[in-house]
């Protein structure tokens, strides 16, 4: 489960960061993922994209905290 949790969350900033660079925008930092998700929600008004995507970075520390069963 610990590793399908990171390979999900891989899966998921893989995603943004193909989005942030096809739009031209930065995308090399974490923090450039968080505004990449940002810009969309603001253009969009999908009020799931910041939710689902802070469901998947739960994932993510769920590699380093291994807090799943």
């Amino acid at each position: 489960l610990t590793q399908a949790s990171e390979k999900f969350w891989g899966a998921v900033a893989e995603s943004i960061k193909a989005v942030a660079e096809s739009r031209g925008w930065e995308r090399a930092k974490h923090g450039h993922l968080m505004e990449t998700v940002s810009r969309l929600f603001e253009e969009t008004g999908d009020k799931e994209l910041p939710r689902l995507t802070a469901s998947a970075e739960r994932l993510h520390s769920n590699f380093y905290e291994d807090p799943c069963p």
